[in-house]
């Protein structure tokens, strides 16, 4: 994963708190962490870790996952999400899931033609 991700992060992180009209001292107070820290997250110049990420979410009232909104994924990591979302599944259940996924994904192709 590139500089995009923690561009992405950062501006979304940035985005959040701008829009609940918070300043980044206060945020940061609230992370326990020096204002010049937040900047650099949110400039993308380093990306938090997870605990750090979920503790934000919390702090600005969103859904963590939207700080990831717009991030480059890339296909391994999608593999991997699919694939830990579908383990518990059972083998009838698991192909079921292949075959709506296949389906979806040629109705999106033909769609984006």
């Amino acid at each position: 994963m590139g500089k995009l991700l923690e561009v992405r992060v950062g501006s979304n992180i940035k985005q959040a708190r701008e829009s609940r009209g918070l300043t980044q001292r206060q945020v940061a107070e609230h992370l326990e962490i020096e204002t010049e820290s937040l900047s650099r997250i949110e400039r993308g110049a380093a990306l938090p870790g997870l605990k750090t990420l979920d503790k934000l979410a919390g702090i600005l009232d969103v859904p963590l996952a939207q700080f990831l909104t717009g991030a480059s994924v890339e296909l391994a990591s999608l593999v991997e999400a699919v694939k830990d979302e579908i383990a518990p599944l059972d083998e009838a259940d698991r192909l079921f899931v292949l075959d709506q996924l296949k389906a979806l994904s040629r109705k999106l192709v033909d769609k984006s033609k």
